[in-house]
């Protein structure tokens, strides 16, 4: 059994000046020069495990743990107005798994379950200052359920052979919006005695919507076999393929004003190779190495500001294919 708890207390301080060339009139009641906010914040975080060796080759386990991401500050405020403080993200995860080995410890397998409450969670939403004027800052939205199941497996079927294959799911909802729902999420039209102009914010998420960057499905599968060549020396080549479904890069995930494009990097499979010498003697090893072997092209990030008002899509590429060779030597 094991059990733990943690008390953290955090006080932050942010002092801004900026002038706001929108503000014309030199007033002490418009121009706020210097503003500082403040914000703190305590909070105990705890772990409860129990697990049980069933046999030498074959455990289970349980755990509740809780967690916390600190609170913080508006990090992009162009006007004195536009500096806002946000509450910590809390989340609490359940877990449940096994971790095994099987036939003379030549396969092993491990399993996980888990079910996370996350809550305060923080999005960069639309607001406007105390002049009107639009900004993006970051809020606490509400609430959100998490689960997921991860596997993996590795397997020596014969000397020096090694093969691996690991997969996670990852089921993201939204639980609770409150008044930060996305405008997309409202009816169209409005039902009979419904509000006639329905409170919701252009750009942030609805119940639909997947949380930014997380792909549902994750998986990789790799080979690898170290021949031996020479005195205590082996050479192993290594081929790895990973995969991931699609993920959004916005709250909104298929937001495409006038039929534009919807910031979402594809699902997508990248191949990978090494070959690798290594002296075990003398401690050392050289390797060469090549990423995204078929030279995928694809966005693996966007900006997307057309939701705010500010007509920008912008996106990152991945890394091309890449080469390279890479020299390691071990001291004892």
């Amino acid at each position: 059994m094991t059990t733990g708890a943690r008390y953290t207390k955090e006080d932050k301080n942010y002092t801004f000046n900026h002038f706001n060339p929108l503000i014309l009139i030199p007033s002490p009641v418009l121009d706020l020069r210097d503003r500082e906010a403040r914000t703190n914040y305590s909070h105990v975080d705890w772990k409860a495990g129990i697990d049980y060796q069933w046999t030498s080759d074959f455990m289970t386990y349980a755990s509740a743990t809780t967690g916390f991401r600190g609170g913080g500050f508006n990090p992009r405020p162009f006007d004195n107005l536009q500096l806002t403080s946000f509450k910590p993200e809390k989340n609490t995860s359940f877990e449940i798994g096994e971790k095994s080995e099987w036939f003379d410890h030549t396969l092993r397998a491990n399993v996980a379950l888990y079910y996370s409450l996350y809550r305060d969670v923080v999005i960069t939403s639309q607001e406007l200052d105390a002049h009107g004027v639009p900004f993006t800052g970051p809020q606490n939205v509400g609430s959100a359920d998490i689960k997921g199941v991860e596997f993996e497996i590795q397997e020596n079927p014969i000397a020096g052979l090694e093969l691996s294959a690991q997969a996670g799911l990852t089921d993201f909802k939204w639980d609770n919006l409150g008044t930060s729902i996305g405008c997309q999420a409202v009816p169209n039209p409005v039902p009979a005695g419904g509000a006639a102009t329905p409170n919701c914010v252009s750009g942030n998420p609805g119940y639909g919507d997947r949380e930014l960057g997380t792909s549902k499905w994750k998986g990789s599968i790799g080979a690898q076999y170290a021949i031996p060549v020479a005195t205590d020396s082996t050479l192993t080549p290594r081929v790895d393929y990973s995969y991931q479904t699609k993920r959004f890069n916005n709250n909104w995930n298929t937001y495409a004003p006038a039929g534009g494009p919807v910031a979402v990097t594809p699902a997508v499979g990248l191949l990978s190779a090494r070959l690798i010498w290594e002296n075990k003697q003398h401690g050392w090893s050289i390797a060469a190495f090549g990423t995204n072997l078929t030279n995928k092209y694809y966005y693996q990030s966007f900006l997307d500001l057309r939701a705010f008002g500010e007509g920008q899509l912008s996106a990152q590429p991945a890394e091309p294919r890449e080469w390279g060779v890479t020299f390691r030597k071990n001291f004892h």
